[in-house]
């Protein structure tokens, strides 16, 4: 029964598959498996990648597949245990299946908080593009010169004083690369690749960002499916360090950025010795943006509420600020709470 069911498999994953952290996903994987079919059951598990819960649901005589992954990552194949057993729990058959699939699991994607900044423009030249219309008011003035446009040219002014001064656009905003991001890896650090991933979307980075991660040694000139990828494979990391992030900023100091954003979870604390040679060694500015899901209240909780809130993971704001006495002697260290989308200076 077992040989003739596992040559009946009814629908294959697709070639690639995205899911995203504790989101329920449909994977389009399915087993027909009648369910007339008495004092049997089947399930199965996710192998590797592993922290991967599976749902099965039923549609007709087909089981169908639906996952919430835990954590991201990155996989070239899928294998899944599948327990055949009775009713009574008594006995039970096991095999194994390897399917090929590319598989990226993101981060989820944060609630709408307005953090689009133009992190990635600076100032440009005194003119626009000539090319185009000037964009701005009309804040400047200087003596007209041979070749200038009559347009420009203020003729009230000319009519009151007889001297001709043409108009000046104010500076254009050019995008220019001066902010690059970091990721430090880590299982931990959930709440940071959310962040990063929702920044790198909207473009607050500008169009020719740098952006790298603990855990991958690949490096993004721009590419946002790259970027999306460096995420992925970053929650493959399972402790926090920081190996790679010295020659992330060489690399980054020599294309010509002057600001780093380093998104980490609060346990990056725990690394500020390791991080001192190269954030001390570093030209670049650098920001550590450390996120956190909720904080908790600092003022002291009753009795009652520590009991109830025991182990809960939240950190008050001036907990923080005690342990991140090492690093805010390094870089600029802030704190961004995803429940409410607010940055806390430190």
């Amino acid at each position: 029964f077992v040989a003739a069911w596992r040559s009946r498999r009814a629908r294959c994953p697709v070639a690639s598959l995205q899911l995203e952290t504790n989101s329920v996903c449909s994977t389009g994987f399915a087993v027909r498996f009648p369910g007339w079919l008495p004092f049997v059951s089947l399930s199965w598990e996710w192998v590797t990648p592993a922290g991967v819960e599976v749902r099965q649901r039923r549609k007709g005589a087909l089981l169908e597949e639906d996952v919430v992954p835990g954590c991201r990552g990155m996989s070239g194949s899928i294998q899944r245990r599948f327990t055949l057993r009775d009713f009574l729990g008594l006995s039970a058959i096991q095999w194994m299946a390897m399917d090929p699939v590319a598989l990226r699991i993101l981060p989820a994607r944060i609630a709408d908080t307005g953090l689009a900044l133009p992190l990635g423009l600076g100032i440009g030249e005194d003119l626009s593009d000539p090319s185009g219309t000037p964009i701005g008011d009309q804040v400047d003035m200087r003596g007209y010169q041979h070749g200038d446009s009559p347009r420009l040219i203020r003729w009230k002014l000319y009519a009151r004083t007889g001297k001709l001064m043409i108009r000046m656009p104010e500076r254009a905003i050019a995008e220019q690369p001066s902010t690059c991001a970091y990721l430090l890896g880590g299982k931990s650090a959930g709440s940071a690749s959310e962040l990063a991933r929702e920044l790198l979307e909207r473009g607050s980075f500008g169009g020719e960002f740098l952006f790298g991660a603990e855990g991958s040694t690949k490096v993004s000139y721009g590419d946002l499916e790259l970027a999306r990828d460096i995420v992925a494979e970053s929650g493959m990391e399972k402790t926090l360090s920081c190996a790679g992030l010295p020659g992330f900023l060489r690399t980054a100091s020599d294309s010509g950025f002057s600001d780093c954003l380093l998104f980490a979870s609060p346990e990056i604390a725990n690394i500020a010795d390791a991080l001192a040679p190269a954030l001390s060694s570093s030209p670049l500015y650098v920001r550590a943006v450390v996120c956190v899901s909720e904080l908790a209240s600092d003022k002291p909780l009753p009795v009652w509420k520590k009991i109830v809130f025991r182990g809960d993971g939240r950190i008050g704001l001036e907990s923080l600020r005690t342990r991140f006495t090492r690093l805010s002697g390094l870089c600029a260290p802030q704190i961004f709470e995803q429940r409410s989308g607010t940055f806390f200076a430190l």
